[in-house]
């Protein structure tokens, strides 16, 4: 897909999608988990679905839109009244919350994205 070094790419995208979303679902560090998952949901729409349009039956966007907008309501919204955030009394949602989660991630996103360097037509067609 380009992205150079590949390995350390993978393994951030990996963790960034696994931990974003564990945290996510325990409701502990909403915002920066609302950050990671939208930030690999960036890189993901516009490394690879873009071009096959919007519906994920022909492997478009709509799934990974889907995901990015649901981590990002829940960085407006907060985790909600059983949650480890709620436990600990960490009650940082909200707009500027949500806008921080946003930026964050849309950022992060693209700074992965401009680290790509797309194969040559040559090398594609060897492969």
């Amino acid at each position: 897909m380009g992205f150079r070094p590949g390995r350390r790419h993978a393994l951030l995208a990996g963790l960034g999608e696994t931990g974003g979303g564990l945290l996510l679902a325990v409701g502990f560090l909403t915002p920066l988990a609302a950050a990671a998952v939208i930030s690999v949901m960036v890189v993901a729409v516009f490394s690879f679905h873009i071009q096959k349009g919007f519906f994920v039956h022909n492997g478009g966007y709509e799934y990974n839109l889907v995901l990015a907008v649901a981590a990002l309501v829940l960085a407006f919204m907060g985790s909600g009244s059983i949650s480890i955030d709620a436990l600990l009394n960490y009650r940082e949602s909200g707009t500027l919350w949500g806008l921080v989660a946003l930026l964050a991630g849309v950022l992060g996103g693209v700074i992965s994205l401009a680290q790509r360097k797309p194969p040559s037509p040559a090398s594609a067609e060897t492969k």
